[in-house]
């Protein structure tokens, strides 16, 4: 037994009569083994995806054992184990996951849906395996757990995956496979099915790996920060070497996310977070030159020959779309000006490449994650996808958006037919899959996307608007739409909270005053695009140098301005971005300008 797994109970089932009792009720709940073989080669490329994912180089076709014929066990044939069955079940119920609720059920014969028959595979695995400490405190139980946070992935419930993944990282840190001498002298365990070796050192980075996923994309605090697997062994393929980096790089996007929060180190010592954005940019671009230009084609899987092939090009299609996901997610909190950059006195770095970047990335990942949502093919995997989806969709939204307010200069108005067919079809995409699954996320961020998208359609037919966000401090899966007096408040996870203030013709600058300013005003000499002061003239943040001048701090002058907006009722004869009233604002007096003085870099 591995270091440290004393401190947990033995299996007290191995070998009694409740070990055969629960070995044959889980027989008696999973189908023949005919139908368990169609339904896994029926999903070929989700079951090389499962294969991939947890790191194995065995058949992923290859049955452990077959469910239901081995009812009297002999030494030659030894009973499985419910560890095995359970493994078959996850299997089974993330297979029955993709399929669509009323297609292949005949074909299958099963007497109810798909999508029935997977929750009760998944409830019979989970209630009476998982569940149990006992039966899984070992190399293959923590394997189980991974599939049954990979099932909750599967189904969208990102927040249940996390808690399971984090329990199985748990279980690991228990047994000792945190500290890299135990996990490397025990190169390869053999399973209790005695086909699938496990490797250790692989097990604890797959859990290294999603653990830091898990907590990027729900802005929580990952458990382990040691990156100790970059000395486990030496990657003999690109495609290992790439997955390692960018767990590496993982730690530090949620490290910066973590301190673009506080704000600073210590007392005396801003964090420079973009900086670190760029040295975190530039390891990526460095680790996709790794590869040729040929393997960035997104390859289609139905075309492979043999499962040597498929898996290769699983795992070209995973690390594809962790890259661009990365890309996205390290660049999207540029993609608008946040209140905190307009409060500070120093000047505000140029943003221009980081909002190219999320733009870039946003279409790369929109092309792959939509390819196979359609009418005729809905599958659950996709619903693992969304959050890439909501994301990249808002980012060009929000980014044609921003841009509408440089009028000619617009450098991104060729892009925007091409971005919105992507966008468009990120809508339709999620609609389905909202109405098939009831899918509160994906519902949510449909009909605020296409809220988003009015808007951006009215800013480019002249309608003038000014957008800004800020990071929330709790991250909702769901997205939220309210509209107050030209107020519109938007709330989508990861990306925080946005704000966009609508302005009418008579008010701000209109859209022919924006295309007729020159060049010299909206862009520097090195040809590099930024926000001059006519662009924040006439909303509410032209305000903000009073409150800046009566705050201690930022942070005080941040409270002072959500006071001001949470006050809107009681100003709304003083800035009415409706009615077009801006005689109180007149009467103001001329205060100094702060931040009509700062060098305002937006770009795009």
């Amino acid at each position: 037994m591995l270091a440290r797994a004393s401190l947990l109970s033995p299996d007290p089932t191995s070998g009694s009569p409740r070990c055969s009792s629960l070995t044959l009720l889980l027989q008696s709940i999973l189908p023949s083994v005919s139908i368990t073989t169609r339904i896994m080669h029926h999903n070929k490329v989700l079951m090389m995806s499962m294969h991939v994912f947890r790191g194995l180089s065995t058949d992923p076709f290859r049955l452990a054992a077959p469910p239901r014929q081995i009812t009297h066990p002999t030494p030659s044939t030894p009973s499985p184990k419910p560890i095995d069955l359970a493994r078959s079940l996850f299997q089974l119920a993330i297979c029955l996951q993709q399929s669509e609720r009323t297609s292949e059920i005949s074909e299958l014969c099963l007497d109810r849906s798909n999508t029935d028959v997977a929750d009760q595979y998944f409830e019979a695995a989970s209630r009476y395996v998982t569940s149990q400490d006992a039966l899984v405190v070992s190399p293959e139980g923590i394997e189980i757990l991974m599939l049954e946070g990979l099932y909750h992935v599967s189904t969208g419930q990102t927040r249940l995956a996390w808690l399971v993944f984090r329990r199985a990282l748990s279980i690991a840190q228990l047994m000792g496979l945190h500290i890299p001498q135990v996990r490397r002298q025990n190169k390869q365990r053999k399973a209790t099915n005695g086909q699938t070796p496990i490797c250790l050192k692989t097990l604890w980075f797959r859990l290294i790996f999603m653990d830091r996923y898990m907590a990027l994309v729900l802005c929580l605090p990952m458990s382990v920060k040691d990156d100790s697997f970059m000395q486990d062994f030496v990657p003999t393929e690109p495609h290992e070497k790439m997955e390692r980096i960018q767990a590496v790089l993982t730690s530090r996007i949620i490290s910066r996310n973590e301190l673009m929060q506080h704000g600073q180190l210590t007392d005396e010592l801003f964090y420079n977070h973009y900086n670190e954005t760029k040295d975190i940019d530039y390891e990526l671009k460095q680790a996709a030159r790794s590869f040729p230009a040929d393997w960035w084609a997104f390859p289609r899987l139905k075309d492979a020959n043999t499962n040597a092939e498929l898996k290769d090009m699983t795992v070209k299609v995973v690390l594809q779309l962790h890259y661009y996901n990365l890309v996205l997610l390290l660049h999207l909190p540029y993609v608008l000006p946040r209140i905190r950059d307009c409060l500070t006195d120093e000047a505000t770095p140029d943003y221009t490449n980081s909002k190219i970047s999320a733009m870039f990335a946003s279409r790369e990942l929109l092309t792959r994650s939509i390819v196979p949502i359609g009418r005729n093919r809905v599958t659950s995997s996709n619903r693992g996808n969304s959050l890439k989806i909501i994301l990249s969709a808002l980012t060009l939204l929000l980014s044609h958006l921003d841009s509408q307010r440089l009028g000619r200069e617009n450098t991104v108005d060729h892009q925007r037919p091409g971005d919105l067919l992507l966008v468009e079809r990120a809508i339709s995409s999620l609609d389905i899959v909202s109405h098939k699954h009831d899918d509160v996320l994906c519902a949510s961020a449909a009909q605020a996307l296409k809220k988003l998208s009015a808007i951006e359609a009215s800013a480019a037919d002249g309608l003038g608007y000014r957008a800004w966000s800020e990071p929330s401090e709790v991250m909702e899966m769901e997205c939220t739409v309210r509209e107050e007096a030209g107020n519109i408040e938007m709330e989508f996870p990861y990306m925080g909270t946005i704000h966009i203030l609508r302005q009418d013709s008579q008010q701000g600058a209109p859209s022919n005053i924006i295309g007729s300013r020159t060049g010299a005003e909206t862009g520097n000499l090195d040809g590099s695009l930024q926000a001059s002061s006519w662009a924040w003239d006439d909303s509410p943040l032209s305000l903000l140098p009073e409150l800046a001048s009566t705050a201690s701090s930022v942070d005080d002058a941040h409270d002072a301005f959500h006071s001001m907006l949470s006050s809107t009722h009681g100003m709304q004869e003083t800035w009415s971005l409706q009615s077009g009233n801006l005689k109180c604002i007149d009467e103001i007096p001329e205060p100094q300008r702060f931040l009509q003085d700062l060098d305002f870099r937006d770009g795009i």
